[in-house]
């Protein structure tokens, strides 16, 4: 008799009853919903940031990700996109229709705080210190690793903080280490807004830049002109250095805090450039996990890509599958990521392990389609994550869906337990030891 595990046919059996159960009571999308405004009163693209997602019901326990359901978040996930890209005059107002050039103006995302510049968290050296725009230096992932491009350059990541993030921790004091603790020691809880008066509640975003280069078209991206802080202990010829570089953004996790529902701990919604990474050939769907390992033999390298470029993966290389750089260093010019020795490194060979979901797949074409011609077309939703359910094996912490990961934010991570935004998050502290709301932000390292 075969025992009951996560390949056995009974096992497979309770999923597609489970499956089927779910599918057959979700709720329908409301039909009056606009598509790409979240004002009743505007049809079309608008900046407005979505402050709500009004079809979700707490009373229903969701357990798979289904396209009538998922359908409201990824419109919110793409309005919230728009909106933080949205490109703003002198004054701060928005562009009208600034969504045909967001590269003509200054990006709302662009007037939130950074964050080492609230906590202090960058190794900023003297030779930017007088530098103004857009400032790096984040190039390792949380896990520890580097991710390399085909042009052999570090991909760099930075986090921003929306209005109402950052008033609620320089409000709360929670600015500084002394300060956490103090407010650690209180009893107090954590609790970043989930709506403020006439906009958006807590909201931060990731971003991830690679440096753009002679193989690259500009206009097919969101790009700033930027410098690179590079700490001496970073740099080959261990000196710090400056360097000044257009970068274009390929990867952005927008994380936001809504009143409806399970909301309150948070919308995930992950973002991508469409030139990234190519499918695994063992890619799983977001509802095919009820197994026990999910990728007993890791994930996969296509052995065609149909000729089409990647900015993560050529496949002439033989580069062992999503494994980062834990020792690489800068170098002064392109290539920048080096080994010890000062010679140039072979580049990240990056493949999706998850696909992207049918509906999500057809919400893109709908948004992609209205933005023809501008860069943000080349741009594309990976997933949004969101709590559905009050969670347990095999439904983590009740995310739906339940695995989700950014090929340029979590390129090593996609094939582990801990590649879902929720799960991982769910166990954010401060530097004082104390939970965080879900967020890292609070423990800089």
């Amino acid at each position: 008799m075969m025992a009951a595990n996560g390949n056995s046919p009974m096992y497979m059996l309770q999923a597609i009853v489970l499956l089927l159960g779910f599918l057959s009571t979700q709720p329908s999308v409301r039909a009056d919903t606009p598509d790409f405004c979240f004002s009743d009163d505007q049809k079309s693209i608008c900046p407005i940031t979505p402050t709500d997602i009004p079809e979700f019901s707490s009373s229903f326990d969701y357990r798979f990700i289904a396209p009538s359901v998922q359908a409201p978040f990824d419109r919110f996930s793409w309005q919230a996109f728009i909106a933080s890209q949205w490109p703003l005059d002198e004054t701060g107002t928005p562009i009208s229709n600034g969504f045909l050039n967001p590269n003509n103006g200054t990006p709302r995302w662009k007037t939130y705080t950074n964050q080492h510049d609230m906590l202090a968290t960058s190794d900023q050296e003297a030779a930017c210190s007088n530098q103004t725009g857009l400032l790096l230096s984040q190039f390792r992932q949380s896990s520890g690793e580097a991710l390399v491009d085909s042009a052999g350059n570090f991909v760099l990541y930075e986090t921003r903080l929306n209005p109402a993030s950052e008033a609620f921790i320089r409000q709360q004091r929670l600015v500084t280490t002394e300060e956490r603790k103090r407010y650690s020691d209180s009893g107090q809880e954590i609790q970043f807004p989930l709506q403020s008066t006439g906009g958006p509640g807590a909201q931060m975003l990731k971003f991830a830049w690679k440096v753009i280069d002679d193989a690259d078209n500009p206009s097919d991206f969101l790009v700033q002109e930027a410098h690179i802080s590079v700490a001496a202990r970073h740099a080959h010829t261990g000196q710090p250095k400056c360097l000044s570089v257009t970068v274009g953004l390929v990867g952005m996790h927008l994380v936001q805090r809504v009143p409806s529902g399970n909301g309150d701990r948070w919308v995930w919604s992950t973002f991508e450039h469409t030139d990234t990474a190519p499918l695994a050939t063992n890619a799983r769907g977001p509802n095919s996990i009820m197994v026990a390992e999910l990728f007993p033999d890791g994930c996969q390298a296509p052995t065609d890509t149909a000729g089409r470029a990647h900015l993560f993966f050529n496949v002439q290389s033989d580069a062992t599958v999503n494994t980062g750089h834990n020792q690489a260093l800068w170098g002064d010019r392109t290539p920048y990521a080096r080994d010890s020795s000062g010679l140039p490194i072979q580049a990240s060979r990056i493949v999706r392990c998850w696909n992207i979901f049918e509906g999500t797949r057809a919400t893109n074409g709908q948004w992609q389609q209205a933005l023809q011609g501008s860069a943000l077309a080349h741009y594309r939703l990976v997933g949004t994550q969101w709590v559905g359910n009050i969670g347990g094996a095999p439904f983590g912490t009740g995310e739906v869906p339940r695995y989700l990961s950014n090929v340029t934010l979590e390129s090593f991570i996609q094939d582990k337990p801990q590649g879902t935004c929720l799960g991982c998050h769910n166990t954010a502290n401060t530097d004082a030891g104390q939970p965080a709301n879900s967020t890292f932000v609070l423990n800089p390292r």
